[in-house]
């Protein structure tokens, strides 16, 4: 996992060049991965150099350019489950980072990290950029176990003037339905989430329990079930179940939540 990690965010250091060929870019959707995004016109497509490299795009007029680099990430359903020394290993150190939030789409419950960065003044740096002077914004998301990586590439001097529009692009990123089997206590935990509190409360009072007690408890045991309902598929239920028990996911939602019984 970390030599992958170190490729995504290498790899555009690596492609960055001056482009001279004329085309137009178009939208692309992807069904195989489940999501589009929009392009520009004035962005034309360059043919990947990499077997990680999705997709390559670049502006002819300005020389920016970007990359979306696919991964395997088996074990991880969340970035956020990387830490930043994880993402820059073992670069953390020659890495500023400028800017970095976790953004979570409301639709899909697909989890973001977006961050601007620069490589600090190093041999390090003149390795990658050679006289270059780089500055990147990166945007990672883990769906069904890939890794994605967007990433822009501009000089320092015109990224604050660039930025706007690779946020802009970015933020065109939707998640289409697949053909990827959900586990059926989703519908349950979602559509029938009044039911099921209820009968949970119900459950947890015959124990003697306050009930103001039991009614938080109850609220913050659908929401973990919930949570990991929506984001994982029914295979991937399946394997943690085949490792945790069968009954993990009630088992984790009561230490996570118990101590509201306290």
């Amino acid at each position: 996992m970390k030599k992958m990690i170190i490729y995504v965010l290498l790899i555009l250091t690596v492609n960055y060049v001056i482009y001279n060929e004329t085309s137009f870019a178009e939208t692309i959707h992807s069904d195989s991965y489940g999501f589009s995004i929009n392009i520009p016109d004035d962005w034309s497509k360059r043919k990947p150099t990499k077997s990680w490299t999705y997709l390559v795009y670049a502006n002819l007029k300005s020389g920016v350019n970007l990359n979306i680099n696919l991964m395997d990430a088996k074990g991880h359903s969340s970035i956020k489950q990387l830490t930043l020394e994880q993402i820059f290993s073992p670069y953390y150190e020659y890495a500023e980072i400028i800017d970095k939030t976790y953004e979570t789409d409301s639709l899909s419950n697909v989890d973001f990290f977006k961050c601007i960065y620069r490589w600090k003044n190093s041999d390090f740096k003149k390795q990658f950029e050679g006289k270059h002077k780089l500055q990147y914004y990166a945007v990672q998301w883990v769906k069904n176990e890939k890794l994605f990586t967007l990433t822009f590439t501009d000089s320092e001097r015109s990224f604050s003037k660039n930025i706007q529009q690779f946020k802009n692009i970015a933020n065109s990123i939707k998640f289409s339905a697949n053909n990827v089997e959900y586990w059926e206590g989703k519908n349950i935990l979602v559509d029938e989430r009044e039911k099921v509190i209820s009968a949970c409360e119900k459950g947890i009072s015959s124990r003697g329990f306050p009930h103001a007690k039991v009614q938080k408890y109850c609220e913050c045991a659908v929401n973990y079930m919930t949570e990991i309902a929506t984001k994982h598929t029914k295979e991937q239920i399946k394997k943690m179940a085949e490792i945790k028990g069968k009954d993990f996911i009630e088992k984790e939602a009561f230490q996570k939540c118990k101590h509201h019984l306290e």
